[in-house]
């Protein structure tokens, strides 16, 4: 318990450069790394392969009509926005949890946090490059198995 609010304290507040704590980095493993704990193996490849996921009876079903569970996460704004070398590591770390759904959230927003080009006076056009690499990312979760929602 303590540690985990000790965390949260540190990660809250800047650090001096003289504070005597030591960076800590952790990175992220390429694709090919495998372990007992991988859980990819649970995702239909790739995602939408037999169809659409739809309503059926007030549950989410496969176009099988067996039921679809959700194990998502929420990616917002610069997150959800990778730089075209980092989506493919994005994706392969989430299958690996077991992640079958992505919920892209805030995106409606100038870039570089989000799609919206901040170039002209009015939030009616995109910004190419951005949505280049939410293109990107949603095709590499694709290929992995994973799902998309669009907010």
């Amino acid at each position: 318990m303590f540690l985990g609010a000790a965390i949260v304290v540190c990660s809250a507040c800047p650090l001096a450069a003289d504070d005597g704590f030591v960076p800590f980095h952790v990175e992220w493993p390429r694709e090919e790394v495998r372990s007992p704990a991988d859980l990819s193996f649970l995702l239909d490849l790739p995602a939408g392969r037999d169809g659409p996921i739809r309503v059926a009876r007030g549950h989410l079903v496969r176009p099988d009509g067996k039921r679809f569970r959700i194990w998502g996460v929420n990616l917002t704004t610069a997150a959800a926005l990778p730089a075209p070398g980092d989506a493919p590591l994005l994706a392969g770390h989430l299958a690996r949890l077991g992640i079958n759904c992505v919920r892209f959230h805030f995106l409606d927003l100038p870039s570089p946090r989000g799609l919206i080009d901040p170039k002209p006076d009015h939030t009616r056009s995109l910004d190419p490059e951005r949505l280049d690499r939410l293109d990107h990312l949603v095709a590499e979760l694709k290929k992995r198995g994973i799902y998309t929602d669009l907010n």
